[in-house]
């Protein structure tokens, strides 16, 4: 087992990297040397290459590549473009001697995307741009509102959104009118036809407002953000799709190295990649395979993480900005957990956060917080048996129209399973399901979402359809499960579909709230999605082994959240019900605290008051630990007052503070007379090592206060 170093600012290939004195100066010196068991130590700087291992880890020895002391590395995509001269007015040229073609250049300008000259000129909101009303037609003409010389046009590239706006389309224009009407070929595969908005990009005379950019030949003309000169910042243009190509390898591990204007290649076997943040991972203003195509040019690096094989995990990243998909995923036996993605899609094309493309089995994900998206925030398509658990998904259709914030068309699921996710708002201008699954689909299980905003049903199936469940699912502000469909029967039909003309929907225990989620649920505008004490849903289910197992009281609850026990909550530090049902692994601790009043709750009181604060508890390196708040008031006096309980992480292993580590780990609540109440959090094992519970009582009663710490792996998903 070697360990190597790489130092971009005082090291050198020449060296042999095995010390901080004798570092590599680029981690493919590394990458290209390294051994199952080995690991490498990468100092701070913007590295400029892929990184590329030669060799694979073992089971038990895998090849690491890891950020020196939490450092910050970035690997970049893009190259520096020096040597500007001025060229007229406010816009300067250098030469940029690589060109990854028509609407594939990105530039950059202090690591802010600099946008392509286009008319009409837009912002850097690249999912809320400024576009041009125009109507396309079934043949090649194409008309805008705008008055410029015969053919001024022509050699522009058009794209846009038209017609049924399903998804963006695009042409070369040919020829132009003064009037504005544009001949056009070349078309994108799909091809709507009727009113819509969209941009002309490609021609140089279009240069004429600051944060734009044309690129003629190896020239590249640009007016910088501020319109200042190029050379007072750090301009760069991509030149690498991949950032990380693990294609074909197993047992590498890459851990804390973020990543800027490329994606990773994870084609590969038994491979982590945690704690890296990627910015910009795809781009492109003109795409060559179809529109309907979640994973166009996946092989090439132009639609984000491309994750296949067996057994790789995808843990805690933060993904952000890509014209194509944020996660593509396939193969079996994957977990995809505890990531945010968001600002996706801005191609147009259906490509979203997480598309599910091509899965062999067993695939996990799970506790991901995904938003923002041009069409759908997650895709299933050629799903087997997976888990798509614990996420909270939201705010999709921002370009596009008729999608759902979680999508499928003709697949049959294999019992595939969307539970205790939360799944919200739908911003489609027209027809905005929240839970879609389009014609053909069959063996889904959807139980236990909480599903809300949208102008449509809160799950819709069209037909034909059949073996569909919807179980315990709490549905509000959008129209009730199944009351929209569709059937296209027999038109269109997949090759596997051999069930006639049916809909078949199974749907028990759901709660539908219409406007009013305030009338049974306690506070929904801040995720408490808990049953109200006396909600006419409590015991009001069925009976739905193993669906509704370890339910309390007389019967289940119908709706997603079961009253009296834990809980669950949904995204990248969302707790699961099951993690939190005792067991191998659970810590208890237990406190009976007394009334106190606001004045007395300082830092000095919680250091010295060893009955309101717990003892140091660790936390699991990969696993975080979830802890659980359980209070128990079962007096009759009245309660003024709230309880609030602290996570209190260490700073330095021995101090510990609040609230240093965010409100998401202080709760407050108000008991209830006679009463249990259970709050999960969970805590990242990243930003502390360790960490306290302290709590807080100024409900006016005494208290008995359970704290339940889950310091192991409960299940792979957690």
């Amino acid at each position: 087992m070697a360990t190597y170093f790489v130092d971009q600012a005082t090291g050198s290939d020449s060296d042999d990297g095995l010390s901080l004195g004798d570092a590599f100066e680029t981690i493919d010196a590394a990458a290209s040397i390294m051994v199952a068991a080995d690991i490498c130590y990468i100092r701070a700087g913007t590295y400029r290459e892929t990184l590329t291992p030669i060799n694979s880890g073992s089971d038990g020895s895998p090849i690491r590549f890891e950020n020196y002391n939490s450092e910050e590395v970035i690997i970049s995509g893009a190259d520096v473009i020096t040597g500007w001269s001025l060229d007229s007015g406010s816009i300067y040229t250098a030469t940029m001697s690589w060109d990854l073609g028509d609407g594939f250049n990105q530039i950059f300008a202090d690591g802010v995307m600099v946008n392509e000259a286009r008319w009409p000129s837009t912002g850097t909101d690249l999912l809320e741009p400024t576009l041009a009303a125009a109507t396309t037609t079934a043949g090649n003409d194409v008309t805008f509102t705008v008055t410029r010389a015969e053919d001024y046009w022509v050699g522009g590239i058009i794209m846009g959104i038209f017609g049924e706006a399903w998804m963006s389309q695009g042409a070369t224009i040919t020829a132009s009118s003064t009037d504005g009407v544009m001949t056009v070929d070349g078309k994108t595969d799909i091809w709507w036809e009727g009113a819509g908005e969209g941009w002309i990009s490609n021609i140089q005379s279009e240069l004429d407002s600051a944060n734009e950019w044309f690129l003629n030949g190896t020239t590249l003309y640009l007016w910088a953000p501020g319109s200042v000169n190029p050379s007072t910042m750090v301009t760069e243009a991509k030149a690498r799709k991949w950032c990380v190509n693990l294609s074909g390898l197993s047992y590498i591990e890459i851990y804390g190295i973020n990543m800027f204007a490329g994606a990773i290649n994870m084609n590969a076997d038994n491979c982590t990649v945690e704690y890296c943040d990627l910015e910009y991972l795809s781009h492109f203003t003109k795409y060559t395979w179809s529109g309907w195509n979640a994973e166009g040019n996946r092989a090439q690096g132009d639609n984000g993480v491309w994750i296949e094989g067996d057994s790789n995990i995808f843990r805690r990243n933060v993904l952000t900005r890509s014209a194509g998909t944020g996660i593509l995923l396939y193969g079996s036996n994957n977990l995809v957990t505890r990531n945010t993605v968001s600002e996706i899609s801005y191609g147009g094309t259906y490509s979203c956060p997480l598309s599910m493309e091509g899965s062999t089995g067993n695939n996990q994900v799970t506790f991901n917080t995904m938003f923002n998206a041009g069409r759908e925030i997650m895709q299933l398509f050629l799903c087997n048996n997976d888990e798509i658990m614990y996420n909270d998904v939201y705010n999709a259709g921002k370009l596009c129209h008729d999608l759902g914030v979680l999508y499928s068309w003709g697949e049959d699921g294999q019992g595939t399973r969307l539970a205790y996710n939360w799944v919200h708002d739908n911003l489609a201008a027209a027809l905005g399901p929240i839970i879609y699954y389009d014609n053909y689909c069959r063996n889904f299980i959807t139980d236990h979402n909480v599903i809300w905003g949208g102008t449509d049903a809160g799950i819709r199936y069209n037909g034909p359809t059949e073996l569909m469940k919807a179980y315990n699912n709490t549905v509000f502000n959008c129209d009730d499960i199944d009351t929209h469909t569709y059937n296209i029967y027999p038109f269109y039909m997949p090759p596997y579909w051999i069930y006639g003309d049916v809909h078949d929907v199974t749907k028990t225990n759901n709660l539908f709230l219409d406007g009013t989620p305030e009338s049974q649920l306690e506070d929904w505008e801040n995720d408490d999605f808990r049953l109200k004490n006396g909600a006419a849903a409590i015991d009001a289910g069925d009976e739905l082994p193993p669906y509704t197992n370890g339910f309390f009281g007389s019967a289940p609850d119908d709706g997603a959240y079961e009253r009296n026990t834990i809980q669950w909550s949904a995204g990248v530090d969302g707790v699961a019900w099951e993690a939190n049902t005792g067991g191998a692994g659970y810590v208890w601790a237990n406190y009976t605290v007394v009334q106190k009043s606001a004045g007395d709750w300082t830092s000095d009181a919680l250091a010295d008051t060893t009955t309101e604060t717990s003892d140091s508890i660790p936390v699991d390196s990969k696993a975080g630990a979830t802890i659980t708040i359980e209070a128990v008031e079962d007096n009759t006096g009245a309660i003024n007052g709230v309880v609030t309980v602290y996570i209190l992480g260490d700073v330095d292993g021995t101090n510990f503070e609040e609230p240093s580590i965010g409100s998401s780990h202080k709760v407050e609540f108000t008991p209830i007379q006679n009463d249990t109440i259970r709050i999960p959090i969970h805590i990242d094992s990243k930003t502390h090592k360790n960490f306290k519970v302290a709590v807080e009582n100024q409900s006016g009663q005494e208290l008995a206060i359970s704290v339940r710490i889950a310091t192991a792996e409960v299940k792979a998903a957690n």
